[in-house]
């Protein structure tokens, strides 16, 4: 029971850490589309005109529609996972 409950320990814990990484990589991200969308404005070449927390929100649903649109292609064979790539 105690090989189990710290499989299940270790589980968990490299579950936070990937939840931690793909975060971080998200809020990465998104700073780097607000910082381009805002830069559009400022140069007066975006065609709507939005705020910084607009675009913060915008930018945050783009990455995870692209990122889960991206994970259903690998679940269903149409592309290969990096895995598969090596």
């Amino acid at each position: 029971m105690t090989v189990l409950r710290d499989f299940s320990c270790n589980i968990i814990r490299l579950y936070e850490k990937l939840v931690d990484t793909w975060t971080a990589i998200r809020s990465l991200k998104v700073a780097s589309g607000i910082k381009v969308g805002l830069k559009a404005i400022e140069e007066d070449i975006a065609r709507v005109e939005l705020s910084e927390e607009e675009l913060r929100k915008k930018a945050g649903k783009i990455i995870l529609r692209s990122r889960n649109h991206t994970k259903t292609l690998m679940d269903t064979g149409l592309i290969k996972t990096a895995h598969e790539v090596e």
